[in-house]
């Protein structure tokens, strides 16, 4: 069969240039001057090919009218950045600054602008020398289509038309793996600490198939004796570190309960103060006091329940959350000639069942 040649939809005979690009501003809903979006449409590379073509045909110094999308490129650039940081410091107003400009920087990337972009239809209205264009060429096109649109209506339009297609490609992202902390621990004790609360304590939940390849740790933490966060790991460091993650989340409010980003008619008021970064809330002797705001916020934390085996009666996790952290025992006991289990907070002996009906009801005898 040998190699196919990939056809250029503008080597069909139907094809008519003038009626796509007419098209495609209908398509988006948007009112684009004729003359502006066609030079946001020609790459540099294009005009380059067209002289040197001009050239071999015997045209010394060929009259080109055409403009590359340079300088609209350039203005689309900023005013996506512009807009997605304002936006997201509006959106996210508890979310470091650190993290904004990681959204941000996602946000405008080539790959992101080359995605939206070709799902917008510009793969054959590219006018380059390549085809098909590369991710570089569409993500640079699609930039001009911004500044084509800022220059033919106005900067409030071309914001929505931002918020629309670019800042969306944040829905169903987790926005903790887009900025990831590299030593949480050590950034939640800077928070705690500054913010007046006790050192982060890490304790471990349960446990199971210790000493296996299959073993797992849960580890919650605690400040002040109440619970911040928890997670899971194959050994403890990991469980320590993403309980540490987790507290993080809740302090930011990124969990995957926190409310999604505010699209569609309602109106988000921009904001170009930065947030509070994380390096401010550090506590070098050098550097004044920052109020931290994260662990202020009133967050209505519970603490996450066992296993079904090991869950207690009368929901006292809810009661006895500073003591929490003690791993659950169980002990084996005979009675009418019948073997039973008995579930234990913190206990290393045997209990009796008026020991346990007495921790149901949240009597001290169940602190360890």
């Amino acid at each position: 069969m040998g190699i196919t040649h990939q056809l250029k939809r503008s080597e069909y005979i139907e094809w008519n240039y003038d009626a796509e690009v007419y098209a495609f501003g209908k398509r988006l809903g948007e009112q684009f001057d004729n003359n502006i979006l066609r030079e946001a449409l020609t790459d540099s590379s294009y005009i380059s090919q067209e002289r040197v073509r001009q050239q071999e045909l015997g045209v010394p110094e060929p009259a080109l009218t055409m403009t590359s999308n340079n300088e609209l490129a350039t203005a689309g650039s900023h005013i996506i950045a512009d807009y997605s940081i304002k936006y997201l410091r509006s959106a996210l107003p508890l979310f470091p600054e650190e993290g904004i400009r990681s959204l941000v920087d996602y946000l405008t990337s080539s790959e992101v602008m080359a995605e939206v972009g070709l799902g917008i239809g510009l793969k054959d209205l590219i006018l380059c020398k390549e085809y098909p264009p590369t991710p570089e060429t569409v993500g640079k096109c699609f930039q001009a289509v911004v500044g084509a649109l800022n220059a033919s209506t106005s900067l409030s339009q071309c914001q929505l038309f931002v918020r629309d297609f670019v800042v969306t490609q944040l829905v169903g992202k987790d926005l903790n793996e887009i900025w990831e902390i590299e030593n949480p621990m050590e950034a939640m004790q800077d928070i705690l600490g500054r913010s007046g609360r006790g050192e982060p304590e890490p304790r471990l939940i349960f446990e199971s198939g210790k000493n296996t390849l299959e073993a797992v740790y849960h580890v919650g933490i605690y400040s002040d004796k109440e619970f911040i966060g928890s997670g899971y790991g194959e050994t403890i460091g990991t469980a320590v570190d993403q309980a540490a993650r987790d507290a993080l989340r809740r302090f930011f409010q990124t969990t995957a309960a926190s409310p999604p980003l505010p699209f569609g008619k309602e109106n988000v008021k921009l904001k170009a103060e930065p947030n509070l970064s994380v390096e401010d809330c550090l506590i070098p002797s050098e550097k004044p006091p920052v109020r931290c705001p994260w662990s202020q916020q009133h967050l209505a934390l519970e603490v996450p329940p066992g296993p079904p085996r090991l869950q207690l009666q009368a929901g006292i996790a809810a009661e006895k959350a500073p003591f929490a952290g003690f791993c659950l025992q169980t002990r084996e006991r005979k009675q009418s000639g019948r073997a039973s289990r008995v579930f234990c907070l913190g206990a290393l002996w045997e209990r009796a069942r008026r020991a346990m009906s007495c921790c149901a009801r949240g009597g001290e005898s169940c602190v360890v």
